[in-house]
């Protein structure tokens, strides 16, 4: 009987480890494409921020409607020269986490599928002078509140892009 037990415990611990690992974080990846790498300071800082499901199965929901916003889910993160690092503020009258996510609203990454979000800064509003800055993109999906799962899909994925150097000019 002790023989049994032992078998019934391995065979159920090998079902939860299984079930976790299918439960896992959704992966995606998120890149920061710059139209250039550098820019004046009294011009526009141009890029596309570029997300993709990287799960071989999986399909991944990105609420609400991804974009520079806080309902939106992308953030710039900028490093300046001395290693300072800050998150830039969305811009005044940005969409908000409740009016992004109104009515279930959500985009379906399909495995390997990518979804890109244009973006345009003031250089002046990102970078204080010249040098060059370290970029990176912050994905971070809004919260699904109460709307309804999405039947076959993962939820709340987040992923940062790799650093992008951008020189800034005067």
């Amino acid at each position: 009987m002790p023989r049994m037990c032992t078998l019934l415990l391995g065979a159920f611990a090998l079902f939860a480890t299984v079930h976790a690992a299918a439960q896992a974080t959704p992966s995606v990846e998120v890149a920061l494409q710059p139209a250039s790498t550098t820019v004046r300071l009294d011009g526009a800082f141009v890029f596309h921020a570029l997300i993709r499901n990287t799960e071989r199965a999986r399909t991944v929901v990105l609420r609400g409607m991804p974009g520079f916003n806080p309902g939106g889910g992308l953030e710039l993160v900028v490093v300046d020269p001395a290693g300072q690092r800050r998150t830039v503020a969305h811009p005044a009258g940005a969409r908000s986490v409740e009016e992004a996510t109104r009515d279930g609203r959500a985009r379906p990454l399909r495995p390997g599928e990518a979804l890109a979000v244009r973006h345009r800064e003031r250089a002046s509003g990102l970078f204080p002078a010249p040098g060059k800055y370290e970029v990176r993109v912050r994905y971070t999906s809004p919260s699904r509140g109460a709307q309804p799962m999405i039947s076959g899909a993962v939820e709340g994925a987040s992923a940062e892009s790799e650093p992008v150097i951008i020189e800034v000019l005067r």
